[in-house]
C-alpha cells in the first residue's frame, strides 16, 4: 500500500508542477504523509485517517495562501495597464495555448474570441489584459502580418 500511494503522490506532484494550482499540493502532502505511515506499518485505518486529516487541514491553508500569493497589487494592476493595447507576436501554436513574443520574452497567452482565420506563428495579436503571467488577446482585424 506505501508504494502505490508513493506512486500516486508522485504522480500528484508532476501534475501540480504541470499546473501550479497549488491544491494539488495539498493532496501531495497527504499521500506522501499516508505512503509513509503504511511503510511505517500503520494499519490502512491510520493511514487513511492521516491522509484525510493531512488533506482536511492543507487545503484551506493552500487555498488561503493561493489567495494571497495571486491577490493583484498596485503595481501589477499598472503594468496590465501599460501592457493593454499593445501587440504580441505569435511565437507557436500550442495544444494548451499559445506561445507569444512580448517585451523581449515569450509568454504563455490565451485568445479569446477566437478568430476567423487560425492563429500562426509570426501573427500579431492585441494584448487586451494579464492574468498572472498569463496574457489576454484578441484578434486584430486583420491579424496576419503581411509585410514578411
Amino acid at each position: 500500500m506505501g508504494l502505490i500511494l508513493a506512486v500516486v503522490a508522485a504522480i500528484t506532484l508532476a501534475i501540480e508542477i504541470r499546473t501550479q494550482t497549488f491544491y494539488l499540493m495539498a493532496i501531495f502532502a497527504a499521500l506522501a504523509l499516508g505512503s509513509a505511515l503504511a511503510f511505517m506499518g500503520s494499519s490502512a485505518a491510520v493511514v487513511l485517517g492521516g491522509i484525510a486529516a493531512t488533506a482536511l487541514v492543507s487545503l484551506p491553508v493552500v487555498h488561503l495562501l493561493r489567495r494571497r500569493l495571486l491577490k493583484p497589487t498596485t503595481g501589477t494592476r499598472q503594468l496590465e495597464a501599460e501592457d493593454a493595447g499593445q501587440l504580441a507576436r505569435v511565437a507557436a501554436v500550442l495544444p494548451e495555448g499559445l506561445r507569444v513574443e512580448y517585451r523581449g520574452t515569450t509568454w504563455a497567452a490565451q485568445l479569446f474570441p477566437p478568430p476567423v482565420d487560425p492563429v500562426q506563428p509570426g501573427d500579431l495579436l492585441r494584448i487586451t489584459g494579464r492574468q498572472g503571467n498569463t496574457l489576454q488577446l484578441a484578434p486584430l482585424n486583420t491579424h496576419r502580418n503581411t509585410s514578411e
